[in-house]
Protein backbone atom coordinates (compact mmCIF):
# COMPACT_ATOMS: atom_id res chain seq x y z
CA UNK A 1 0.00 0.00 0.00
CA UNK A 2 1.23 3.45 -0.74
CA UNK A 3 0.05 6.79 0.78
CA UNK A 4 -0.17 10.22 -0.15
CA UNK A 5 1.77 12.84 1.84
CA UNK A 6 -0.37 12.84 4.78
CA UNK A 7 -2.70 15.32 5.43
CA UNK A 8 -4.53 17.49 8.42
CA UNK A 9 -7.94 18.96 7.93
CA UNK A 10 -9.62 21.27 11.02
CA UNK A 11 -12.92 21.54 11.25
CA UNK A 12 -14.81 23.51 13.98
CA UNK A 13 -17.55 21.43 16.14
CA UNK A 14 -19.87 24.26 16.77
CA UNK A 15 -23.52 22.48 16.32
CA UNK A 16 -24.79 20.27 19.41
CA UNK A 17 -25.04 16.60 17.93
CA UNK A 18 -27.21 14.97 20.51
CA UNK A 19 -28.40 12.04 18.64
CA UNK A 20 -26.76 9.12 18.13
CA UNK A 21 -27.45 8.30 14.58
CA UNK A 22 -24.50 11.02 13.67
CA UNK A 23 -27.37 13.95 12.64
CA UNK A 24 -25.53 17.02 13.41
CA UNK A 25 -22.02 15.55 13.19
CA UNK A 26 -19.80 17.12 10.72
CA UNK A 27 -17.49 15.90 8.30
CA UNK A 28 -14.05 15.62 8.70
CA UNK A 29 -12.78 13.56 6.13
CA UNK A 30 -13.29 11.89 2.85
CA UNK A 31 -11.76 8.84 1.49
CA UNK A 32 -10.07 9.45 -1.78
CA UNK A 33 -10.93 6.63 -4.38
CA UNK A 34 -8.34 4.05 -3.09
CA UNK A 35 -9.02 4.80 0.43
CA UNK A 36 -7.31 6.23 3.60
CA UNK A 37 -5.78 6.26 6.75
CA UNK A 38 -6.75 8.08 9.38
CA UNK A 39 -3.87 8.02 12.71
CA UNK A 40 -5.43 10.42 15.07
CA UNK A 41 -8.12 12.96 15.99
CA UNK A 42 -6.79 16.39 17.69
CA UNK A 43 -9.93 17.48 19.53
CA UNK A 44 -9.03 21.66 20.94
CA UNK A 45 -11.54 23.84 22.66
CA UNK A 46 -11.52 27.24 22.39
CA UNK A 47 -13.30 28.28 25.75
CA UNK A 48 -14.81 26.87 28.50
CA UNK A 49 -16.72 23.39 27.91
CA UNK A 50 -19.68 21.45 29.36
CA UNK A 51 -19.54 17.49 30.41
CA UNK A 52 -20.27 15.24 27.32
CA UNK A 53 -18.90 13.05 24.66
CA UNK A 54 -17.67 13.92 21.17
CA UNK A 55 -18.66 11.05 19.21
CA UNK A 56 -17.07 9.58 16.01
CA UNK A 57 -18.86 7.88 13.12
CA UNK A 58 -18.36 5.89 9.48
CA UNK A 59 -20.26 6.35 6.58
CA UNK A 60 -19.06 3.50 4.06
CA UNK A 61 -19.01 4.43 0.83
CA UNK A 62 -20.08 7.84 1.86
CA UNK A 63 -24.16 7.51 1.78
CA UNK A 64 -26.91 6.05 3.79
CA UNK A 65 -26.22 5.18 7.81
CA UNK A 66 -23.41 6.84 9.73
CA UNK A 67 -21.54 3.98 12.17
CA UNK A 68 -20.82 5.03 15.89
CA UNK A 69 -16.96 3.77 15.97
CA UNK A 70 -16.34 5.06 19.59
CA UNK A 71 -16.52 8.15 21.66
CA UNK A 72 -14.13 10.72 24.10
CA UNK A 73 -15.82 12.71 26.73
CA UNK A 74 -14.82 16.22 27.19
CA UNK A 75 -14.33 17.59 30.77
CA UNK A 76 -16.29 20.40 32.28
CA UNK A 77 -13.73 23.35 32.04
CA UNK A 78 -13.04 27.02 32.47
CA UNK A 79 -10.03 28.69 31.01
CA UNK A 80 -8.17 31.22 33.55
CA UNK A 81 -4.48 32.14 33.95
CA UNK A 82 -3.52 29.33 35.03
CA UNK A 83 -6.04 26.68 33.46
CA UNK A 84 -5.78 26.07 28.99
CA UNK A 85 -8.91 25.18 27.62
CA UNK A 86 -9.98 21.80 26.95
CA UNK A 87 -8.20 19.13 24.90
CA UNK A 88 -8.00 15.46 23.78
CA UNK A 89 -7.65 13.01 21.22
CA UNK A 90 -8.59 9.91 19.29
CA UNK A 91 -6.74 7.20 18.61
CA UNK A 92 -7.92 3.94 16.65
CA UNK A 93 -8.80 1.15 18.86
CA UNK A 94 -5.98 -0.77 17.30
CA UNK A 95 -3.07 1.41 17.44
CA UNK A 96 -0.82 1.95 16.49
CA UNK A 97 -2.85 0.42 13.16
CA UNK A 98 -4.55 3.69 11.91
CA UNK A 99 -8.71 3.57 11.16
CA UNK A 100 -8.47 2.41 7.51
CA UNK A 101 -11.27 3.89 5.20
CA UNK A 102 -12.44 2.23 2.16
CA UNK A 103 -12.64 4.28 -0.98
CA UNK A 104 -15.14 7.39 -0.36
CA UNK A 105 -15.86 6.32 2.78
CA UNK A 106 -16.16 9.53 4.93
CA UNK A 107 -15.58 10.18 8.81
CA UNK A 108 -17.63 12.40 11.30
CA UNK A 109 -17.46 13.65 14.41
CA UNK A 110 -20.09 16.00 16.73
CA UNK A 111 -19.95 17.27 20.15
CA UNK A 112 -23.17 16.84 22.43
CA UNK A 113 -22.94 20.99 23.25
CA UNK A 114 -22.62 24.03 20.62
CA UNK A 115 -19.61 24.61 22.99
CA UNK A 116 -16.65 25.17 19.93
CA UNK A 117 -14.65 22.58 19.34
CA UNK A 118 -11.78 22.36 16.71
CA UNK A 119 -11.49 18.56 15.37
CA UNK A 120 -8.13 18.05 13.41
CA UNK A 121 -7.77 14.66 11.81
CA UNK A 122 -4.61 13.42 10.45
CA UNK A 123 -4.88 10.96 7.55
CA UNK A 124 -3.20 10.41 3.99
CA UNK A 125 -5.12 8.73 0.98
CA UNK A 126 -3.99 5.13 -0.40
CA UNK A 127 -2.93 5.83 -3.96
Amino acid sequence: MTLSKPASNTVLLDTASTSKDGTGAKLLVTAGANGAVVTRIDFQASGTTQAGPIRIWHQPGGTGDKLFIDQIEVEDQTPGATKRPWSGEWIPKDSPNPFMLKGLDKLYAGFYYTDPINATVNAADVT
